[in-house]
This record gives structure tokens, sequence and C-alpha cells, in this order.
């Protein structure tokens, strides 16, 4: 049975890039939940992330966006990845890799979290604007070109095809 690990840790983002130089947001929190995987074999590896009964996919990242009446805006964020336990068992080769794999899954999905942050900054700049449907059409549309740009992280190394031993 798989266990999650709950790092429950409110991160500083900090600023979130060359848009966002000033503090627009009273909170920002990132959350991430780990699912074990671990074998001795890259197909091994690969069944445990086919398989994952958490999410549908290798990894998820969900963003809320939260606003109070008098415009104080919070956002918060959970990323939901592999984290490999027992390392030990799979060849240096192999272990290299899948720490490579799990390396590009987090910073896909950060891009992701960035992309809901930038939303969230975005809303607090516009005031709070009740009708904010056609910024969270325009960041929801990042989102999607980023997968579609990357083949859903596949160009950003998010894979372990061709290491099947």
């Amino acid at each position: 049975m798989k266990k999650l690990f709950w790092l429950l840790a409110t991160v500083a983002l900090g600023n979130s890039g060359a848009i966002a130089q000033e503090k627009l947001l009273e909170t920002r929190e990132l959350k991430f939940i780990y699912y074990d995987i671990g074998g001795a074999t890259i197909g091994e590896i690969l069944n445990q992330l086919n398989d994952n009964s958490l999410i549908d996919t290798w990894a998820n990242t969900s963003t809320i966006l939260e606003m109070t009446a008098d415009c104080k805006v919070g956002f918060k964020a959970k990323v939901i990845m592999p984290k490999l336990v027992h390392p030990e068992t799979l060849s240096e080769e192999d272990r290299r890799e899948v720490v490579r794999m799990i390396e590009a899954i987090k910073q896909h999905e950060m891009r992701h979290v960035y992309i809901g942050l930038y939303y969230a900054e975005e809303v607090k700049r516009d005031g709070c604007p009740e009708d904010r449907s056609y910024l969270l059409d325009y960041w929801q549309s990042k989102g999607d070109e980023l997968d579609d740009r990357t083949g859903g992280g596949y160009k950003d190394g998010t894979h372990l095809f061709g290491k099947i031993k």
C-alpha cells in the first residue's frame, strides 16, 4: 500500500517573477503530497506510476484563489507527485534516470503553480472584479498551452520511456 507523505509547509514563493515585484497577495501556500514509488527495475517503477490510484496521472497540480469582500487575496497550490523510496534497489543508471524524471515532474508542475499564482496576482491588480471569468479563461489557457507545448511535460523530461529493461 502506498504511503502519502504530507509535506505541509507554507512555502514563501517569493516574487513570482518579473511581472510580480510588489507583494500583492496576503497569503501564499504550497503543499506537496507524495506517493511512494520503488522497485528493482524501471519497468516496476513505470507500473507503479501507471497504476497510481491517488490520481489518474503521474502528477497533478491544483490551485485555489481565496478572496475576501475587501479584496484580500490569497493563493494555495497543491502538487501531487511521486517520491522514490528505497533507491538502493535500482541500478545506479536507473536510479539517476528516475531521480531525473522526478525532478522534471517537479519543475513542470511548478510551472503550473506559477500560472495559478499569476492569475491570483492579476485578480488583485484588477481590484478583485466580481466577474473574473476573462482572467480565469486567460490563465487556464496558459496552463493548456504549457501542456500542449510540452506534451503534458513529456518534452520537459517527465518520462521513463525507452529506459525499460
